[in-house]
């Protein structure tokens, strides 16, 4: 699979999505536009904003990031540290095998140890999450082949610059999205108040804020967002971005909104059962296939067109 354009028509979520969802492993190379727009409040100090960035992936978790201005960026952050003497760091990047996660390597030689390396791959992460805010560029998504290799130019994962570590896709979606500001973006994926939420995953393993927890406890398609805003006492809009960033994220599903028939099935005439259970398989099957947001599909659909 291989799928480039320009960040407007597909968000970083919605790309994250299709590679979380699918279990892609391959590069996805970003471009941010020289203009690009972000919110005052993201600093971008610690990146070169007009870089080009590689961010890889295997089987839908994120494993390394690299830009093209700094092509040694975790061997610079442990010298930044003073964690290893640097002739002991270059001596052994090169006894390093070419296919060990240099960081996991260092960490079995004892010359770091878990917390530091964990703190390397947060700074990694951290990289990520601003990304999230640039509206303007481009990018280029490639998988790997049977090789590990990228087919346009041969690059396999870059194990100099990664750590051994990885991150759900999906998780880092969601956390990133947690300090998301522009919405506008999003305006037609943004869940309507009327509609309810269906659990996609049948356990969630990310730590949850109160709002979220409380819009995946509630996420059996039966309770609108409106009456989940109402309970939670928070403002309609703020669950619904929070929502959305949940959709993106493969947690749960819009859908409309199910009444119960149970409880009404186990108290009418025989007779009735049929048609209260078709009322119920219809509103389901309506959103059951539906795994990315609208926007989504119909880029996708405007892509094929343009290119077949």
């Amino acid at each position: 699979m291989s799928i480039r354009g320009s960040l407007k028509t597909f968000s970083l979520p919605e790309l994250f999505q299709i590679i979380g969802s699918g279990r892609k492993s391959g590069r996805l190379k970003l471009s941010p536009s020289i203009k690009f727009d972000v919110s005052p409040s993201i600093k971008f100090d610690d990146l070169q904003i007009n870089a080009t960035f590689e961010l890889w992936f295997k089987r839908g978790y994120f494993v390394a990031i690299t830009n093209s201005y700094q092509y040694q960026a975790l061997i610079e952050n442990i010298q930044e540290n003073a964690w290893i003497d640097s002739r002991v760091l270059v001596k052994n990047k090169y006894l390093c095998t070419a296919d060990q996660p240099f960081g996991e390597y260092l960490q079995e030689k004892n010359l770091i140890n878990e917390v530091q390396l964990e703190s390397l791959f947060n700074q990694q992460i951290d990289q990520v999450y601003k990304l999230f805010h640039i509206k303007d560029g481009s990018f280029k998504f490639e998988e790997v082949n049977q090789k590990n290799k990228i087919a346009s130019d041969g690059e396999t994962f870059p194990t100099k610059e990664m750590t051994g570590k990885q991150r759900k896709v999906m998780e880092l979606s969601l956390i990133a999205m947690r300090d998301f500001s522009d919405w506008s973006r999003f305006a037609d994926d943004i869940p309507q108040a009327d509609m309810g939420l269906r659990k996609l995953a049948k356990s969630c393993k990310i730590k949850l804020t109160s709002l979220e927890q409380h819009i995946w406890s509630s996420a059996n398609g039966s309770i609108s967002l409106k009456k989940l805003a109402k309970q939670k006492k928070v403002d309609l809009k703020t669950l619904q971005y929070t929502a959305l960033s949940m959709i993106f994220s493969g947690l749960v599903e819009e859908l409309p909104v199910v009444k119960s028939a149970d409880k009404f099935i186990s108290n009418s005439p025989e007779k009735l059962r049929p048609n209260l259970v078709g009322i119920r398989n219809t509103a389901v099957k309506s959103k059951a296939k539906i795994k990315v947001s609208n926007s989504l599909i119909n880029n996708l659909v405007s892509f094929l067109k343009d290119n077949f």
